[in-house]
C-alpha cells in the first residue's frame, strides 16, 4: 500500500513540474492513463484525471482508458473514469466495447457498474455477438446472470445472427445449451406477468410473452431475402401490443426441418432441460398451440379413448404412433412446425403410458 501511495505522490509531483507528461505515449500509443488503468492504480488514475488526462485517448488497438480498466476488471478505476465522463461505448478495431470486454473476461462488478451507467447491450462486435453472447461463449455464468437481471436484459436477448452453417443463433438458444439455470430467469423475469387482479379474484389471469421461446417469425427489413434472415440481427418484434402476429411478419426460414430442429422448445427436449420445459411459459406455449390447432387431433382423442377401453388390437397399438405423423401435415405454414413436433412427442408419450397401463391391467387379470 505504501508503494501505491508513493506512486501517486510521485506522479502528482511529476505532472506539476512537467504537465505535458500526461500526453506522452509508448510504442503501443498507451498514455500514462492507459497504463494506470491496466495496472489498476486507482490513485494514479485520479491524479491524472485531475491533471486533465484525456479520457478519450486511443492506443494502437483503439482502446480507451475505460477499455483498459474494464478488460482487467478494475472496478474502482472504471468508476473514476465514469466520473470524468468517459465514453461508455467506444469501439476498438474489432468493434468491441468496454462492456463486452468485461463480460467475456468474467468481471461481474465492472459489468454491473457499466450496465447501471447505461452501457449498451445492443452493441455487437465484429462477429455479431453482444456482451451476453460473449459471456456465454466464454463460460462466464455469473456475468450472464448479471446481464439477464439488468433492466435492459431483453435488448441483449433479441440479438440474432447466423453460425458458420447459416443456422439461426440467439442468446436464449445459447443459454439453453450452456446455462439453463440462467435461461430460466429470462422466461420468468419478462415473459410472465399478471393482469393486475388479486390472485383470489376470479378474473385473475397470467399473461405470457412467447417472444423468446417461439421466435419463428420475424419482421423482414425492406428487400431482405427470406433465406438469409437467420443471420440478420433485428430488434423488431413480429407481434402487436395484444400479442397478435403482424400481417407482414414472416417465418425466418423456408426450411421446415430447420424450423423444427432449431426451435427453442425442441432444443430444451434435445438437451433435457426439464426445468425449462416445465416452466409456465413453455407449458402455456404448448397448450396454446394445442388449443389453436387441436382440431387436427380430434381423431387422436378418440383413438386414445379406444385404447383406454381395451378395444384396440395389438397391431393397431403398434401403428398408432406412426399414424400421428401420417395424418398431420407437418409442412403447414401456419402451425409453426416445431410446435407440431412438440405436440407429437407429448401425444406419443401419452399413448405409451396408456398402453403400459393396459398391459399392466391384463397381466393383473
Amino acid at each position: 500500500m505504501g508503494l501505491v501511495v508513493l506512486g501517486y505522490r510521485v506522479v502528482r509531483e511529476l505532472v506539476k513540474h512537467c504537465h505535458s507528461l500526461i500526453r506522452d505515449e509508448n510504442e503501443n500509443d498507451d498514455t500514462p492513463l492507459h497504463l494506470a488503468c491496466l495496472e489498476g492504480q486507482t490513485e494514479v488514475v485520479r491524479v491524472l484525471l485531475q491533471a486533465g488526462a484525456e479520457v478519450e485517448a486511443r492506443n494502437s488497438s483503439l482502446w480507451t482508458p475505460l477499455d483498459c480498466a474494464s478488460a482487467k476488471g478494475h472496478v474502482l478505476c472504471v468508476n473514476e473514469l465514469l466520473d470524468y465522463d468517459a465514453p461508455l461505448d467506444p469501439i476498438d478495431k474489432t468493434k468491441t466495447t468496454p462492456l463486452q470486454l468485461a463480460a467475456k473476461e468474467g468481471h461481474v462488478a465492472v459489468t454491473r457498474l457499466l450496465l447501471e451507467s447505461g452501457a449498451s447491450l445492443l452493441a455487437c462486435d465484429s462477429s455479431g455477438r453482444n456482451a451476453l453472447e460473449l459471456a456465454v461463449a466464454a463460460g462466464k455464468k455469473e456475468v450472464c446472470m448479471t446481464i439477464v437481471k439488468s433492466s435492459e436484459w431483453m435488448a441483449a436477448m433479441r440479438n440474432v445472427r447466423g453460425d458458420s452453417n447459416g443456422r439461426r443463433v440467439t442468446p436464449f438458444r445459447m443459454l439453453i445449451k450452456k446455462f439453463p439455470d440462467v435461461a430460466k430467469p429470462c422466461s420468468t423475469g419478462g415473459c410472465t406477468k399478471s393482469n393486475g387482479m388479486d390472485s383470489d379474484d376470479e378474473r385473475y389471469a397470467m399473461l405470457f410473452n412467447f417472444e423468446l421461446v417461439d421466435d419463428s417469425y420475424v419482421v423482414l427489413p425492406g428487400g431482405s431475402d427470406m433465406d438469409s434472415i437467420a443471420s440478420s440481427a433485428t430488434t423488431d418484434i413480429p407481434y402487436d401490443e395484444e400479442g397478435h402476429l403482424l400481417d407482414h411478419a414472416e417465418l425466418y426460414t423456408t426450411e421446415s426441418r430447420e424450423l423444427k430442429k432449431n426451435h427453442p422448445l425442441m432444443m430444451m427436449v434435445k438437451y433435457k432441460r426439464l426445468n425449462l420445459l416445465n416452466h409456465p411459459v413453455s407449458i402455456s406455449l404448448v397448450k396454446h398451440k394445442w388449443m389453436s390447432y387441436g382440431r387436427d387431433w380430434g381423431w387422436v382423442d378418440q383413438e386414445l379413448s379406444n385404447v383406454s377401453n381395451g378395444v384396440f388390437s395389438d397391431r393397431r397399438l403398434g401403428n398408432l404412433a406412426r399414424d400421428i405423423t401420417d395424418k398431420v401435415d407437418l409442412s403447414n405454414h401456419g402451425f409453426v412446425l416445431a410446435g407440431k413436433w412438440v405436440i407429437i412427442v407429448m401425444a406419443a408419450i401419452n399413448i405409451l403410458r396408456e398402453v403400459f397401463q393396459i398391459y399392466q391391467k391384463r397381466l393383473a387379470d
